[in-house]
């Protein structure tokens, strides 16, 4: 059941928290094994650190594997687990509004979805790729494409007894590519519900 929905005028991105995969509109076969429409979910594992750190902002780096000049969707998870749930409250009501960078502007925020589910609780990201050519001035390669979260608004979080840069490192990047988008479905449609019930944690 979706709980609420908010709008962030600031991070201009729709919010909603859910607590079922059926908010994920999409058959729930897409989620998982050989029918998944989703790359792995993958820990940030060679950054141990954020890129960047101000007074009240940060800057991580992710990396999606493939060609960098595929169009996709794609998806950043965090969980409670490892941020604490004020961190994805944040990201939800827009205290913490985020952004996507590279050496173009080929990255457009779209979606937050903040699934309520005890030790699984998460947030995702959604973004949209596209437009990067495949050499050039270019963050990425034939095998990666590369880019750097942007979050503002970190002081707003009461972090409680978990640490922030630790939290920001944990978060896993995935994607949907565009010959992936099941029928029915198009570019642009909220696919971030069904990106938080695709991943657990244990």
């Amino acid at each position: 059941m979706k709980l609420s929905t908010i709008f962030s005028a600031i991070s201009a991105v729709s919010a909603t928290v859910g607590n079922t995969v059926d908010d994920c509109t999409l058959d729930h076969s897409v989620l998982s094994g050989d029918t998944r429409i989703f790359s792995a979910f993958n820990r940030n594992k060679k950054v141990p650190r954020p890129g960047a750190v101000g007074d009240d902002s940060a800057k991580i780096k992710f990396t999606i594997y493939g060609s960098v000049d595929t169009d996709y969707t794609g998806f950043l998870l965090f969980f409670k687990q490892d941020c604490g749930i004020d961190f994805l409250r944040a990201l939800e009501d827009g205290r913490v509004t985020w952004d996507i960078l590279d050496r173009g502007n080929y990255y457009t925020p779209e979606f937050v979805y903040h699934r309520v589910d005890k030790t699984q609780t998460n947030v995702a990201l959604q973004f949209r790729h596209a437009g990067e050519p495949a050499s050039g001035t270019v963050w990425g390669n034939s095998k990666k494409d590369m880019f750097a979260l942007q979050l503002h608004g970190l002081k707003s979080v009461n972090w409680g007894n978990f640490d922030m840069n630790t939290c920001l490192t944990t978060g896993m990047a995935g994607k949907m590519p565009d010959g992936k988008i099941p029928a029915g479905s198009s570019v642009g449609d909220d696919f971030s519900a069904c990106a938080a019930w695709a991943r657990n944690i244990w």
